[in-house]
């Protein structure tokens, strides 16, 4: 498996990692102004180079930076791959001085504890609007 930070890849194979991981797939236009607008992401590409993993994020390059599409297909699952993402991007924003936070699915939040994210942390609590 191959990690690589702000790799190039094509918005066609983020959509179909999109769409084989069940997700709402995004119309090329919109999804290309997405990844402008973000910070950075990481990638993870298989022994034949296909994308199978991605998690991207969006910061003020100062002090905060929010954690947005953790992903990877469905058939490399179970493999330790999305942990692995979690730890070279917590060490990426640590390295640039950087307060992560996300938003877990239902479900997911005990993944995400292993990289230290709680409900509250740092005198802040994590809110969404209903």
């Amino acid at each position: 498996m191959n990690f690589e930070i702000n790799a190039k890849f094509s918005l066609e194979e983020l959509n179909y990692l999109f769409e084989v991981s069940d997700w709402r797939i995004i119309p090329n236009e919109a999804l290309g102004n997405i990844i402008k607008t973000s910070s950075g992401w990481i990638t993870i590409r298989d022994h034949e180079k296909k994308l199978i993993g991605f998690v991207h994020y969006i910061s003020d390059r100062y002090r905060f930076a929010h954690i947005l599409r953790l992903l990877v297909h469905p058939n490399y699952r179970g493999q330790g791959l999305g942990g692995r993402l979690m730890l070279i991007l917590m060490e990426e924003l640590t390295n640039k001085g950087l307060e992560p936070s996300l938003v877990a699915n239902v479900g997911k939040e005990d993944f995400f504890k292993k990289f230290g994210f709680e409900s509250k942390s740092k005198g802040y609590t994590a809110m969404c609007k209903k």
